[in-house]
């Protein structure tokens, strides 16, 4: 017969690793239609222009990449405008913070381009028991205590999420993206990112 906790075990693993792969499953094969689209675009766009290759690159490829380059441009263009940023809103709200682990890679992203919003996904400190660890702002409650999703090692992807008061956090000049690396390598490098 088999034992209970090891079923468990593999049981929380997969399921685990179906909600990690999820997400990634779906951006890829976005990607992958798009590109697929832009390819397309590309070679047609190439045979109005009759040119076949320039500088030895492929004129079909360059030009969809131009073409995503520009639709990216256009994109953040329609993206600064208030409409598209309430629209946004909405479609995060309603669907996207539904997928387990969007907001995490969206803070995440952010945070390796230097856009990342600061207060909401703040890197911080947290308190558990006798140890700090390092732990992300998610929200500051009515009531003055702190909503914080504390990661594991060395996955920062999964984790906990804690409700504390603010005496059990403290404040410390690190993006995510040092916090996350920091968590990868099992606590290497802590020692120049924090500063008691």
């Amino acid at each position: 017969m088999a034992n209970p906790g090891r079923l468990g075990f593999i049981r929380t693993t997969l399921v685990g690793g179906i909600l990690f792969l999820v997400p990634v499953v779906v951006v890829v094969v976005i990607v992958g239609k798009a590109l697929g689209l832009l390819d397309r675009a590309g070679a047609a766009l190439a045979r109005v222009l009759s040119v076949s290759d320039v500088a030895g690159i492929p004129a079909p490829r360059l030009l969809a990449v131009l073409i995503l380059v520009a639709m990216c441009f256009l994109a953040g263009l329609v993206a600064r405008t208030s409409v598209a940023r309430g629209l946004t809103q909405q479609i995060e709200d309603r669907f996207l913070r539904n997928i387990p682990g969007y907001t995490f890679y969206k803070r995440f992203g952010a945070s390796l381009i230097g856009a990342e919003d600061r207060e909401e996904g703040d890197v911080i400190l947290v308190r558990i028991e006798d140890a700090w660890q390092f732990g992300f702002l998610m929200e500051r409650m009515n009531d003055g205590q702190i909503v914080a999703f504390v990661p594991g090692a060395p996955e920062a992807s999964s984790g906990s999420v804690y409700v504390l008061t603010p005496d059990r956090i403290r404040q410390v000049e690190v993006t995510m993206a040092q916090a996350v690396k920091c968590l990868h390598r099992l606590g290497r490098g802590s020692a120049s990112l924090i500063r008691f």
